[in-house]
């Protein structure tokens, strides 16, 4: 995985911590980035590469749940195999 594992795990926290079933990414970038433009761009990218990856499925309007793969990685904390 090319993505900040950093990241995209407290991305993926986000939802179990949260116990919230969706989040989009104002949510994404309000919590994690801020108003820091370079942040909010790594946010995105990190978020498009959790849903190509199956972590994250996208539900349109820039809304996004977490998948089974992807909330046994933020249960875990670590993106290796099972």
């Amino acid at each position: 995985m090319v993505m900040d594992t950093d990241l995209a795990l407290d991305i993926l926290r986000l939802f179990d911590e949260s116990h919230t079933q969706g989040w989009d990414l104002h949510g994404f970038f309000e919590l994690l980035a801020g108003d820091d433009q370079e942040k909010r761009l790594a946010v995105l990218d990190t978020v498009d590469e959790l849903a190509a990856a199956g972590f994250l499925c996208n539900r349109g309007s820039d809304f996004y749940t977490l998948t089974d793969k992807g909330m046994r990685a933020a249960v875990r904390g670590s993106f290796d195999v099972e």
